[in-house]
């Protein structure tokens, strides 16, 4: 999402003048600094509400909308103008006593849409939710202390939301998956080494065991023997070798996740 406009007008102390606040459009982060009593909670606020239609308290919790307009005027009206990632030019209209929304798409009409919109619908339709907007995309030292006091889940949740983890957790299980059967096929085909290896030694053992009079044709029949099975050995040997060379580069691949988590 990229922040194009904001307007506002009888919100707080601000009155009937409609303000207006245009963002550069460079993608980077925005600074809001000021003095206490400048407008910096009201902007962030103003925020909140087009967004959301609900607005964080400096104590952290849900501040009563009906606290917002002002009180000599009423008729509070804020507006937000954004692309989302989509690249749709959406534009967010909320009024308070009256209250009503007005939503457009590119221009067009989008509140009825909109109404019927499901919370998963919406945060995709936004570009986020509203617990990753106030725990991380508009920060005060209120909002760092709520994602401080979260749950470990909670705070993985909304960082792979926000950096787009969920994507990687995906390749890192099919990774694993990958891992454990070349792990299972490395297991069989050791195994099958190991028995050809016992059938040999086997092999060795009986020469060394015959008498003089029959050990030349019994060393002809199991050389013969050795000849049949020795393709096999030499097969099992190079597929011992690739399975052992794609472990190695996925352990490479494991340890660059684990660098970049």
């Amino acid at each position: 999402m990229i922040i194009k406009r904001i307007d506002f007008r009888n919100i707080n102390s601000f009155g009937h003048k409609l303000q207006t606040i245009e963002f550069p459009d460079v993608g980077q982060l925005i600074l809001i600094s000021g003095s206490n009593g400048n407008g910096k909670s009201t902007i962030k606020q103003v925020i909140e509400l087009s967004l959301f239609a609900r607005v964080q308290g400096k104590s952290g919790k849900k501040l009563a909308l009906s606290k917002l307009p002002n009180r000599r005027n009423k008729s509070l009206y804020t507006s937000i103008c954004f692309e989302n990632d989509n690249g749709d030019e959406i534009v967010i209209k909320r009024y308070i006593e009256p209250t009503k929304a007005e939503i457009y798409v590119n221009n067009e009409p989008f509140t009825e849409k909109y109404k019927v919109m499901n919370e998963l619908e919406r945060e995709k339709f936004i570009g986020f939710s509203y617990e990753v907007f106030k725990s991380f995309i508009s920060l005060n030292i209120n909002d760092f202390k709520n994602f401080i006091s979260l749950k470990l889940e909670d705070k993985r949740n909304l960082l792979n939301k926000l950096f787009n983890l969920d994507e990687l957790d995906k390749y890192f299980s099919i990774v694993s998956d990958l891992d454990k059967l070349n792990n299972k096929e490395i297991f069989h085909y050791t195994e099958l080494i190991s028995n050809n290896n016992k059938q040999i030694d086997e092999y060795i053992s009986t020469i060394s065991k015959i008498g003089v009079l029959n050990r030349d044709e019994r060393i002809k029949e199991i050389l013969e023997i050795f000849e049949v099975e020795k393709p096999k050995y030499s097969s099992l040997i190079e597929e011992k070798k690739e399975i052992e060379q794609k472990i190695k580069q996925i352990n490479y691949d494991l340890k660059g996740y684990m660098n970049l988590k």
